[in-house]
């Protein structure tokens, strides 16, 4: 998915998280001069996500109209994002509720606000029960594509402000990276068993394979 800002020749592509929220925000001040704030329209809260930088498979980007672009994008561990994904928006978030997703949930047989230990040892069953769960714990290939070199430079996630420094040098003013979607509980690795964790790993090969010297 890309942000693509032709008056400094920039784009920046993001996957869900990986500051994705964040960076949108920073990347609307760069081209509006002003911060981005969520509205109503027809009765329905808009935010940045929505109603500026929909999310769009690498593959679906007109890449030839941003050939000349500097293109930099950001990675981080899969496992840390499927991490991640389980603390904003199964817990923090409810998706996986019988609010937001109980019909799906009966039909695949599923606890609704799974634990993480539900969540990772029937992962692929949950996904399928949510649009917002499958979007944000797809493999970042899908979003970036499986060539690193297409990108001037792609950035760790721990290394971000030196991402943040150099879209500064682009557009040729100081930034500063906010922090968005921060709600939920601080989990690590250890919080899954080694199975679980195998798992994840054969999930997200592709990205280990792609993306693996970045991680």
């Amino acid at each position: 998915m890309a942000i693509i800002i032709d008056k400094h020749k920039f784009s920046f592509f993001f996957t869900p998280k990986v500051a994705c929220t964040s960076i949108k925000y920073m990347c609307f001040e760069i081209e509006n001069d002003r911060p981005f704030e969520p509205f109503m329209a027809n009765g329905v809260m808009k935010y940045v996500h929505e109603a500026v930088y929909p999310g769009r498979r690498f593959q679906d980007v007109q890449h030839a109209a941003i050939k000349d672009h500097v293109r930099l994008a950001v990675v981080r561990d899969p496992i840390a994002r499927f991490l991640s994904c389980y603390s904003n928006r199964v817990v923090h978030h409810k998706e996986l509720s019988v609010r937001k997703a109980g019909a799906k949930l009966k039909q695949f047989g599923l606890k609704p606000d799974p634990t993480l230990e539900e969540f990772a040892n029937r992962f692929g069953a949950y996904r399928k029960c949510s649009d917002s769960i499958r979007h944000h714990t797809a493999p970042m290939v899908n979003f970036l594509g499986k060539d690193p070199g297409y990108y001037e430079n792609v950035y760790n996630l721990r290394d971000i402000g030196q991402c943040v420094e150099r879209i500064s040098q682009i557009v040729g003013r100081p930034l500063e990276l906010g922090r968005h979607q921060t709600g939920g509980p601080k989990l690590s690795v250890d919080d899954l068993s080694p199975a679980q964790i195998d798992k994840l790993k054969q999930f997200y090969a592709v990205d280990y394979n792609n993306y693996g010297t970045y991680l």
